[in-house]
């Protein structure tokens, strides 16, 4: 026969901490550069008293993912089971490979690291052309402007700029070639000659590489401001010289310009001879016009006058004036002696009537008197040919109402002949 004992006994299962662990639900493992990446995992603990973990996301390259650029949701203390969510943002332009390390440690400072390979891949960066805002230059006056072109990846010698005007472009010009590309990165605008007004301009660089190569295209205004420009005029003789004769007109067309066509030109002219132009005796049609209208400049010498002048045109565009001369010769002409008139009068038969005529010549030369016969100046008058006196005895037979109309004319040495008339009447001598 078998016999048994019972005994009974307390086993006691003393708590050894256990690892905490990471259940990674997902992860990108590499992302294109300058984009961001999330990818979440959670944080388990087996032991039920330690159920608050501390979580830890770092990157071993801290140039290519810097530590503040990592983001984890839910912040803090996390419970054993949650949902941890990490958003790595990687540096500006930089790609490569790291280890992004996750770290878990509970509250007895267990603790459990993963390592995790997270590739950044290169992405062409285009290139940028800093903005240069509005310019402004003068007219006819060329502006350089140095652009700043950069790119993080390639030379500036692997980089092309293109530039063009978009709107105005007929004002202004740019350094580039018939394909619109800039030899370097100075713009040179060059406006046109005497053009103003504002022109929109653009511009971009190329990379040259397959992708992404293109920059933004930057657009600026450039304002090419006025800058009054001289008037001048068209037409004066050759020479400086213009000529005509005593007592003769003199006509001038000229034609005064200015590249700034909206100016009113204004024409002036005066002389340093006002006896032979006197005031008035120059007119200019039309006297105020636009630029390229002809001007008819009548030239009108003093009665008798000849000799020079320096004839001074001035043409002003409101703002400036411009000055011309020429000189202006009239030649002399010879004149016949002028003669005083004589108003109508009467004498008496009987008694010597006398009178003198008075003449001058305008150029000084010699001259005699005459009296014309026939239907003119009765017989028996006479006249003295160098002192112009006159005397006749007229008789009975001369008195008339009607009065005889006596023609006395002077006669200078070239045979220039002037003539005057008047009437006299002879009466019955009462006494």
């Amino acid at each position: 026969a078998s016999a048994s004992d019972t005994v009974s006994f307390v086993l006691t299962v003393e708590n050894v901490n256990d690892v905490p662990e990471i259940d990674v639900l997902s992860y990108p493992g590499t992302v294109d550069e300058d984009m961001e990446k999330t990818f979440q995992f959670i944080p388990l603990d087996v032991d039920s008293d330690n159920n608050t973990l501390s979580v830890t996301v770092a990157s071993l390259d801290i140039n290519l993912v810097p530590s503040d650029s990592i983001i984890i949701e839910p912040t803090g203390t996390i419970i054993s089971g949650d949902t941890v969510t990490v958003t790595l943002n990687p540096a500006l332009d930089q790609f490569g490979t790291t280890s992004i390390m996750l770290e878990i440690m509970d509250d007895d400072l267990a603790t459990l690291s993963r390592d995790l390979t997270f590739t950044v891949n290169n992405v062409n960066d285009a290139p940028v052309v800093g903005d240069i805002g509005a310019q402004q230059t003068w007219e006819d006056q060329p502006l350089q402007i140095t652009l700043n072109v950069t790119d993080p990846e390639n030379n500036y010698d692997d980089i092309t700029i293109w530039a063009d005007v978009s709107e105005n472009e007929g004002i202004v010009s740019l350094n580039t070639n018939a394909n619109n590309v800039l030899t370097d990165d100075v713009l040179i605008l060059t406006p046109v000659p005497n053009a103003v007004g504002t022109a929109t301009i653009w511009v971009f660089a190329d990379d040259g590489e397959p992708e992404n190569s293109d920059s933004d295209t930057m657009y600026f205004d450039l304002t090419i401001m006025d800058v009054n420009d001289l008037p001048t005029i068209t037409g004066l003789s050759g020479g400086g010289e213009m000529t005509g004769l005593e007592d003769s007109e003199q006509e001038l067309f000229v034609i005064p310009l200015d590249d700034d066509p909206q100016d009113l030109l204004t024409l002036s002219i005066t002389t340093d001879n006002p006896a032979l132009f006197p005031d008035g005796s120059i007119t200019i049609d039309p006297l105020t016009a636009l630029s390229g209208v002809e001007r008819h400049i009548i030239f009108d010498p003093g009665s008798n006058q000849y000799g020079s002048a320096v004839v001074m045109i001035s043409v002003s565009d409101g703002s400036e004036t411009i000055t011309e001369q020429i000189l202006s010769t009239v030649t002399s002409v010879p004149d016949a002696p002028l003669i005083t008139p004589v108003s109508a009068h009467s004498t008496v038969q009987g008694e010597i009537y006398s009178t003198t005529i008075i003449a001058m010549d305008p150029e000084g030369d010699n001259f005699t008197f005459e009296l014309v016969y026939g239907e003119f100046s009765p017989e028996g008058m006479v006249i003295d040919s160098l002192s112009g006196v006159i005397t006749w005895l007229p008789t009975m037979d001369d008195v008339s109402s009607d009065p005889y109309t006596i023609k006395v004319q002077a006669v200078d040495s070239f045979f220039y002949t002037s003539q005057m008339l008047y009437e006299l009447t002879v009466k019955v001598n009462n006494t």
